[in-house]
């Protein structure tokens, strides 16, 4: 299996992840990705962790990440999403969501 941690990885995420709809896990932590999280992220009709920390990734999380039903961790690069996550987001599916800011701070919804 392939491991997309950790490699060094750089530029925009691609928006054509969102295609994959079947994956339940998606970690592309430790990478050098910038821009900001494509809101075709939102189509991961299936994901339950999304890790996107260490990145250098900036903007708001879309807001069609709310619409993920079994999203139960999501993980980003910085405290200014966490800021603004918690009042442009309501995850209305994930009962259980664990969403961590990988600066200090973790948020259970």
């Amino acid at each position: 299996m392939n491991n997309p941690t950790n490699n060094a990885f750089h530029g925009e995420l691609p928006r054509e992840l969102g295609n994959l709809n079947a994956l339940v896990y998606l970690n592309l932590s430790h990478n050098s990705f910038s821009g900001h999280i494509p809101s075709s992220f939102g189509n991961l009709s299936w994901v339950e962790s999304l890790d996107l920390s260490s990145n250098a990734l900036t903007g708001k999380i879309p807001t069609k990440l709310a619409n993920l039903n079994f999203l139960e961790y999501l993980t980003y690069p910085s405290t200014s999403y966490h800021e603004r996550s918690q009042q442009a987001l309501n995850f209305k599916h994930s009962t259980h969501l664990h969403m961590k800011a990988t600066k200090d701070s973790t948020v259970h919804h």
